[in-house]
């Protein structure tokens, strides 16, 4: 349903709801998934390609901030193997909106060191946001979405 639908409110309820899987810290309580289902939907949600990806940040117009839509997609993302590559690709393509600044966010909270290593290549392309960012990973030696 995520790789086909488009309905945004169903979007979000699916990908709220699979965010209890790879852990979602501010979602308290449980689905009472089984251990085989909560297996079974890590599996699903690892193979979520690169354009159900770019629907999923398209819907983090309001950022990935604690309590939003974002911070459930994000945790969706952690999970996805080869995350950071793909998301430097959405950086790439959409960089000039919030699909590509959310990306961006995200890799900053992955891997901030690749962040500062290429902190010209996404000063030049992101601006002000990446400028920061960039700042904030040098005086505090990473990048926290959520504090």
């Amino acid at each position: 349903m995520l790789k086909e639908d488009s309905d945004e409110n169903l979007l979000s309820k699916i990908i709220e709801y699979f965010s209890y899987v790879p852990h979602h810290p501010d979602l308290w309580g449980d689905l009472n998934y089984s251990s085989e289902t909560k297996k079974y939907a890590k599996k699903l949600i690892q193979t979520i390609d690169t354009k159900t990806i770019i629907k999923m940040l398209n819907l983090t117009e309001d950022g990935i901030e604690r309590g939003t839509i974002g911070q459930c997609v994000e945790s969706l993302i952690s999970i996805i193997p080869n995350n950071e590559n793909i998301l430097i690709e959405i950086i790439n393509e959409y960089y000039e909106n919030h699909i590509g600044i959310n990306a961006f966010l995200i890799l900053s909270s992955y891997n901030p060191k690749y962040i500062y290593a290429q902190r010209g290549f996404f000063k030049n392309i992101l601006g002000e946001i990446a400028a920061l960012t960039v700042e904030f990973i040098e005086e505090f030696g990473g990048y926290d979405l959520y504090t």
